[in-house]
């Protein structure tokens, strides 16, 4: 498994094309990802899946936005393969963040 850094708010990470900002609520606890405009290619799921694997001490509850129909799909198999059930995808902005602020 490749070993990941532990994404702190502010942080920037590339990811499929996409340049995703890490928000964070309360740094040790919440953390909330857009992924507008990611290309999810076989390397950046697989990369996804390991972060998420690795972050599990570190992440109480995280939020992503931005999500295609498909993207969604792939996360959410994700998301169940790593048994990471304070993972939600969310539409908006808006609502990723209040459900990030209902889990603080």
């Amino acid at each position: 498994m490749t070993r990941h850094p532990v994404l702190r708010p502010g942080d920037m990470v590339r990811l499929g094309g996409a340049t995703l900002t890490v928000a964070g609520l309360d740094s040790a606890t919440a953390r909330l990802a857009d992924v507008t405009g990611a290309v999810f290619t076989t390397a950046v799921v697989r990369a996804a899946r390991e972060l998420i694997e690795h972050n599990r001490p570190y992440v109480r509850a995280g939020a992503v936005v931005g999500l295609t129909p498909l993207q969604r799909a792939v996360y959410d198999i994700i998301v169940r393969r790593t048994r990471r059930g304070n993972l939600h995808p969310f539409d908006t902005l808006p609502e990723a963040v209040r459900w990030l602020k209902q889990q603080a």
